[in-house]
């Protein structure tokens, strides 16, 4: 499930047809990124990097990734957790030239994974809530979008560590109300399968990945017995979804090292350098959707088409720990593509910071930013320090 396009959805929807309606299907399409702190700031170029809780959606590869320092243990873990907020009450959400009065607009995610020899497992979970003010029968009232969604993973490193494949199972529901009486909408359920490689050569500077995510249907399963509009989905599909991208680090520290899993004594520990430089670089094609329609359509009731071509998305983003062992920069871009108009889109400038801080641990807090035309978001996240 995705997050804003199934808000603008439900809406504007229920179960029931009546008089003067027309059933359609729905694409339900997510253009801006939304995602863990770390793979915003760098503008949603992560697929080729795969590394940390931070990856999972991107590449589900990143389950079994070894960051360098516990390269040669046979358990590690790690988690990373994000809030996110919509800035300012008119935000396009996609690209259609109508905003929306978003009065509250947050998101929640986590990520956790565990590594044991070559295996790693996890899960990662999103938790959303808007918050939307609207005109519903004539009269102003608001709407409450809640939606939860999780994921189990498994990845495995083949090639002591060169090669890492993984894959996710998810699901969710979403449930839209009125924010006052808190009466029920309408909501959907659905689900779907993820798969990712990594490629990380030895003492290489580079990787190579690739994530390939299957269409997801979903369909109606309760709500008001009228329609809020005209129209009525008859299903909803989250268009299928195939990435490609590779990342370059230089610098001393080691971007690629020999993993020993634990199968063989661990060498005395050394101070890695802290120095590097990361560039990374992804490019992202979104299935088409046939006969459907946006769903900013369904809060206008004009069905207008969207989804008929398949869309490509470019992006890029660099990142450096210029102070060493204390804080971390990024900035990074990537081009929003319309599902409504073949050519038409809109460029995302994204930035990002972590700082270092020892609380018994080595924890990280981050803070991110993704602007463009007619859109604003920014966040907080913490993790551990690597």
């Amino acid at each position: 499930m995705r997050i804003a396009a199934l808000l603008l959805l439900m809406t504007a929807t229920a179960t029931a047809q009546v008089a003067g309606t027309r059933r359609v299907r729905v694409d339900f399409y997510q253009g801006p990124i939304v995602s863990s702190s770390r793979v915003i700031g760098l503008g949603g170029a992560y697929v080729g990097i795969a590394e940390g809780a931070d990856g999972h959606l991107v590449n589900p590869a990143a389950f079994a990734v070894r960051y360098p320092y516990t390269a040669d243990d046979w358990y590690d873990w790690d988690f990373a957790f994000s809030w996110l907020n919509l800035a300012g009450g008119e935000i396009d959400l996609d690209q259609s030239g109508r905003t929306g009065d978003f009065e509250k607009a947050q998101l929640l995610q986590a990520g956790v994974n565990f590594k044991l020899g070559r295996h790693g497992f996890g899960f990662h979970l999103l938790s959303q809530s808007f918050d939307l003010a609207r005109e519903v029968d004539g009269a102003d009232t608001a709407v409450t979008y809640g939606q939860t969604q999780g994921g189990l993973g498994y990845a495995y490193a083949f090639q002591d560590g060169q090669l890492i494949v993984g894959g996710i199972l998810g699901g969710g529901t979403a449930e839209v109300r009125f924010t006052e009486s808190n009466e029920t909408i309408a909501s959907i359920t659905g689900g779907g399968s993820q798969v990712g490689v990594l490629y990380a050569p030895f003492d290489a500077s580079w990787r190579l990945g690739s994530s390939l995510r299957s269409e997801i249907i979903g369909k109606e399963a309760e709500g008001r017995a009228e329609v809020v509009g005209s129209l009525v989905p008859t299903e909803v599909v989250v268009p299928s979804e195939l990435s490609i991208g590779g990342s370059y680090r230089w610098g001393e520290r080691p971007y690629n090292p020999r993993p020993g899993f634990g199968d063989r004594p661990r060498a005395p520990a050394s101070p890695l350098s802290r120095r590097y430089i990361l560039v990374a670089a992804d490019m992202v094609l979104t299935g088409k959707v046939d006969d459907a329609v946006s769903a900013r359509a369904f809060l206008d009731g004009d069905g207008r088409r969207a989804g008929a071509d398949p869309a490509l998305s470019l992006r890029g983003g660099v990142e450096s720990e210029i102070l060493p062992d204390l804080v971390a920069l990024r900035c990074g871009t990537y081009f929003e593509p319309s599902r409504l108009r073949a050519g038409a889109g809109r460029w995302h400038a994204t930035a990002g910071a972590d700082l270092h801080v020892d609380w018994g641990w080595a924890w990280k807090i981050a803070g991110v930013f993704d602007g463009a035309d007619g859109y604003l978001n920014w966040g907080l996240g913490v993790g551990f320090w690597h």
